[in-house]
């Protein structure tokens, strides 16, 4: 049986790593500035390429990338500190699936749950 086209749907990694923020975050009803998202957007896309496929779009196509690329794309010193590094990344050429996206938010949801705060 064929996925439905939506779920196949790439998703820009920005938009999906401030849902999955906002979604994750323990921050209520209140909306992050876009300041806030900037903090942590590559932190959060970080967790997503953890347990999702993150792809590059390239010359007409696409192709899977790796944790340790996506992490080198942040990194424009690799002794600054960690959040530093992952603060405001570029990552307008990047996309996951709908399909992707959706179980990489449940499962980091479940992983999260899982441990005391």
């Amino acid at each position: 049986m064929r996925e439905p086209l939506l779920s196949q749907e790439l998703v820009p990694l920005q938009e999906a790593a401030a849902a999955a923020y906002h979604v994750l975050g323990d921050h209520g009803r209140r909306a992050a500035s876009e300041h806030q998202l900037g903090q942590v957007r590559g932190q959060v896309a970080m967790a997503l390429a953890a347990v999702a496929r993150i792809v590059l779009q390239e010359s007409g196509g696409t192709r899977a990338i790796t944790v340790a690329e996506l992490e080198s794309r942040f990194s424009s010193s690799v002794s600054a500190p960690n959040e530093k590094r992952l603060a405001n990344p570029d990552l307008s050429d990047l996309y996951i699936r709908r399909s992707d996206l959706l179980r990489a938010i449940e499962l980091l949801k479940e992983s999260r749950s899982s441990f005391p705060s």
